[in-house]
């Protein structure tokens, strides 16, 4: 019997992927477990295995061809086994022009007797209350996959709401007037409940497009739009700012550099030690390391801390599993390696899902204070700032410090200002004295 292989669902976000590279071809015999293509996600790229032994009977989707999880990709059977040609559109819609998703083509048609395989992390994982919303809008739990921002990719009823806020109609009058100006209502918004669009939203959407180059959200910029504005409009956030004197920790770095490079290899960065002051601190406020899905909160008993990786194309968080267990050399080796990986595209699945609190730092960049955004369902985030020499009162004089901001925004709906600043006063006293993180 043959094995379908469908676009798996490789991380939380994950509502599509593009295939950028088989690395067999029809013909090819291959073993299950093999990796076979690499398929580029909102976060990373990444190497899919076959789900079966066999022979690659047909190639649905071609090099640069985008499709949505759980769609065929490819089809594995026996050596001879006949099958009748999938209908996928032209080759020139696939080889050529801008990218198709499946579902813009012909649909993929396929014998009874053929087996689809759903990898285990495919199963569409969803909650009581999003499946009754789901339900009562006349919407397919199918067409959610991908979309969870709950614990471990669920769906929840949030996600229900933002799928339906996608879906905005258009009146009959707009419409007309958009066939006129040749106006494509794809990316607009309209004025409308649910973005529903009027004929008096047209004119504005005409002007747009003949002031400049317009750039379609697409791809990781997409999802990053998507996440930040879910954020944004769901968990209660606030930022509590709070100056650290590392004059101490600048100290002890200059220490530590040769013996953390003779250890591991690698350089010692200000990074390392705040994430290590972080996942201490995270440890024992269980509060702090948790997600929430809008209806439970959950409280982890692994701090797997995300540290933001900046890239052309957007940002990417991987996580560093057990951080609080790791010690100043085996964090910096981590961030280094995770780095190494996003910029050249190579995370895995399990590097990028799973977190439980991020830390970002814009200090490379000479900011001294800003507001990072919660990334769900996480309930915290740390912004860190330049350390720069500034004046400062110790023991009643006035002399050089080396300061430092910490931003830490948190979602009031899960904890009380108290707790976040508990928190924040416990990274404080250890980077102050760091010769705490060592004990």
């Amino acid at each position: 019997m043959a094995h379908i292989m469908i676009m798996p669902l490789l991380a939380e976000t994950m509502d599509e992927g593009t295939i950028a590279r088989w690395m067999v071809k029809e013909g090819d015999t291959v073993k299950r477990g093999d990796p076979i293509v690499e398929v580029e996600t909102d976060k990373a790229n990444m190497e899919v295995v076959a789900v079966a032994s066999g022979v690659i009977l047909k190639i649905v989707a071609s090099e640069g061809t985008t499709v949505p999880v759980y769609e065929p990709i490819a089809v594995i059977g026996e050596a001879g086994e006949k099958l009748p040609e999938l209908n996928t559109g032209s080759k020139a819609q696939e080889t050529a022009g801008p990218k198709k998703t499946l579902k813009e083509q012909t649909p993929v048609t396929l014998p009874e007797d053929v087996e689809t395989v759903v990898p285990e992390e495919a199963r569409i994982k969803i909650s009581p209350r999003a499946r009754r919303l789901a339900n009562d809008r006349g919407v397919s739990v199918e067409v959610l996959a991908g979309r969870g921002s709950g614990p471990g990719g669920r769906i929840v009823e949030r996600d229900v709401k933002a799928y339906l806020l996608e879906k905005p109609s258009v009146t009959p009058l707009a419409a007309r007037m958009a066939a006129v100006e040749g106006t494509d209502l794809s990316g607009i918004i309209g004025s409308g409940p649910g973005g529903k669009i009027y004929s008096r939203d047209i004119p504005a959407a005409v002007s747009a497009s003949a002031v400049g180059e317009v750039i379609k959200l697409a791809g990781m910029r997409k999802i990053i739009a998507d996440r930040l504005s879910q954020s944004a409009h769901t968990a209660v956030q606030v930022t509590l700012i709070s100056e650290v004197d590392m004059t101490a920790a600048v100290a002890m770095r200059g220490r530590l550099l040769p013996v953390v490079e003779k250890a591991a290899g690698v350089r010692l960065t200000f990074t390392d030690i705040i994430a290590k002051a972080t996942a201490l601190a995270l440890s024992e406020m269980s509060l702090i390391n948790s997600t929430f899905d809008g209806e439970e909160i959950t409280l982890h008993k692994d701090v797997n801390l995300g540290v933001a990786v900046a890239l052309e194309q957007g940002l990417v968080v991987p996580v560093i599993r057990e951080a609080d267990a790791l010690g100043l050399a085996a964090i910096s080796a981590s961030i280094k390696g995770l780095v190494e990986k996003a910029r050249q595209g190579k995370l895995g699945a399990a590097e990028m899902n799973g977190g439980t609190f991020t830390v970002t730092n814009l200090g490379a960049f000479g900011v001294e204070a800003f507001t990072p955004i919660i990334n769900p369902p996480q309930t915290g985030i740390l912004g860190v700032g330049a350390i720069k020499e500034k004046p400062a009162v110790v023991d009643g004089q006035i002399v050089s410090r080396s300061m430092m901001y910490l931003s830490m925004v948190f979602d009031h709906r899960v904890m009380d200002g108290a707790d976040a600043a508990r928190f924040l006063q416990r990274i404080k006293s250890l980077l102050e004295q760091p010769e705490l993180m060592l004990v």
